[in-house]
C-alpha cells in the first residue's frame, strides 16, 4: 500500500511505529550495539522490534539522511563506517558550527530559553553525581541529559536548520566514544566543572566565555578519544 492510499489512521500507526524504529535504531547503532559496518536486514530488524516491513524501512531511510547508516544502491542498507580521519572532520565542523549557534542563542534567548538551560543543567547534574557509583543505566541517563543540555544552551539560535546540523554532529560524535570505554577512567570532575562553567557563561551571557569554554569541553573529549580512552560526550 503506497502511503499516498493510506488512511489517514493507517498513516498515523506507520509513523508512530516508524518513529519507534528510529530511535531504537539510533540508540543502537549509538552504542555501537550494531557495529559500524554492520549490514541492516529490513526483515530481521522488524522481527527483532516487532515493528512490520513499512515502518522499518522509512526509519532507516530517515536514519540514513542523518549519516549514521548508508544505503547502498540495490543493497539495502548499513550502518556508516568509522574513521580518525572522519572523526577529526566531525568535531571541527561540529565547532564551527555549533559555536556560532551558541552566540546566537545567547544574544537571542528569552527568559523562557534561561527557563530551559536552567532546568537541563540541573537535571544533569543531579544524574552527574550518581554515575560513578551507578550501573550502566545511569550512564546512558547522562548521556541523555546530556544532550539535552547542549541542545538547551543553543536552541535559542533561531535557526531551525543550524540546530539540526549541531544535533546530527552532536550524534555523530557520539559513535567514536563507545570503542573507548574500557580504557581507563571517567573524567567525572572535569566533566562537571565544564558543564559548571558553560552553564554559568551562559547565564551571565558572556558569549566570548562560552565559546570558548565550549571549544575546550569538546577538545577535551575528543582528546580523549584519539588517545583510546574512556571519556564522557563533550
Amino acid at each position: 500500500m503506497s502511503s499516498a492510499s493510506r488512511s489517514p489512521a493507517d498513516r498515523h500507526r506507520v509513523e508512530t511505529l516508524s518513529n519507534i524504529a528510529f530511535e531504537r535504531l539510533r540508540a543502537e547503532v549509538m552504542s555501537g550495539d550494531l557495529a559500524p559496518g554492520t549490514k541492516l536486514q529490513v526483515e530481521q530488524l522488524g522481527h527483532r522490534y516487532g515493528i512490520s516491513l513499512s515502518p522499518m524501512r522509512e526509519a532507516l531511510s530517515r536514519l540514513s539522511e542523518t549519516g549514521l547508516v548508508v544505503a547502498e544502491l540495490n543493497r539495502g542498507y548499513r550502518v556508516a563506517p568509522v574513521s580518525l580521519e572522519e572523526y577529526k572532520d566531525i568535531i571541527e565542523t561540529r565547532l564551527h558550527i555549533e559555536k556560532e549557534a551558541l552566540l546566537q542563542s545567547i544574544k537571542h534567548g528569552d527568559l523562557e530559553w534561561e527557563a530551559a538551560v536552567v532546568a537541563s543543567y540541573h537535571r544533569l547534574s543531579r544524574v552527574h553525581s550518581a554515575v560513578e557509583s551507578g550501573g550502566p543505566e545511569i550512564l546512558e541517563e547522562w548521556k541523555k541529559l546530556n544532550r539535552e543540555f547542549h541542545s538547551a544552551i543553543i536552541s535559542a539560535c533561531g535557526s531551525k536548520w543550524m540546530l539540526r546540523f549541531c544535533l546530527t554532529l552532536y550524534d555523530q560524535t557520539g559513535r567514536y566514544h563507545h570503542g573507548t570505554r574500557l580504557n581507563g577512567t571517567l573524567p567525572l570532575e572535569q566533566s562537571a566543572r565544564e558543564h559548571k562553567s558553560l552553564f554559568r557563561a551562559v547565564l551571565n551571557r558572556d558569549g566570548k566565555s562560552a565559546v570558548r569554554i565550549l571549544e575546550a569541553h569538546v577538545r577535551s573529549a575528543a582528546a580523549r578519544v584519539e588517545r583510546g580512552e574512556r571519556t564522557l560526550r563533550g
